[in-house]
């Protein structure tokens, strides 16, 4: 399959990986460092991206 193809398809190479990821933190626990050291180990140090919604 072309790849021009393979890229509309998202086959291949374009495959998407999608995770959904649901937190619950302890009362009283730090939300923002959490967040911090979530982004830069488990997103950036994987070298994925990030999108956040509600």
């Amino acid at each position: 399959m072309r790849k021009r193809l393979r890229k509309k398809k998202h086959l291949g190479e374009f495959i998407d990986w999608d995770v959904a990821v649901t937190v619950n933190l302890v009362p009283g626990s730090d939300y923002e460092t959490f967040l911090d050291d979530w982004i830069e180990q488990a997103i950036e140090g994987n070298h994925c991206s990030l999108v956040a919604g509600a």
